[in-house]
């Protein structure tokens, strides 16, 4: 974790995006990094409780159903991450990204 191309593969849905899943002690963490290999966010997850570790360029930009943060009207959605529980998403504006974990449709 941490590095800008672990070695570990690409699950990302969206090619400007790099997902890497990484699984520790029975928690599992989600790296996000950009096109050119900086950390951006690092979630952890256990039992479908997601919340944000103190990690990447971005750490601070991540709504969750505990801290909600306003997207912008302007921004471009695209999933970054997908399963059956919640959904990784990238909103990118003109100001940069906010992230945001949100319900899944339920679909592996």
């Amino acid at each position: 974790m941490g590095q800008p191309q672990p070695q570990t593969p690409d699950i990302s849905r969206d090619p400007r995006w790099h997902a890497y899943k990484f699984e520790q002690d029975g928690i599992q963490y989600l790296q996000v990094n950009d096109g050119d290999g900086n950390v951006r966010v690092t979630l952890g997850i256990i039992d479908g409780t997601v919340w944000t570790l103190p990690m990447g360029r971005d750490a601070g930009r991540v709504s969750t159903s505990q801290r909600r943060l306003v997207t912008p009207a302007n921004a471009t959605r695209s999933v970054v991450y997908h399963t059956p529980d919640f959904e990784f998403v990238a909103y990118v504006g003109t100001n940069g990204v906010v992230w945001a974990v949100e319900e899944s449709d339920g679909t592996p």
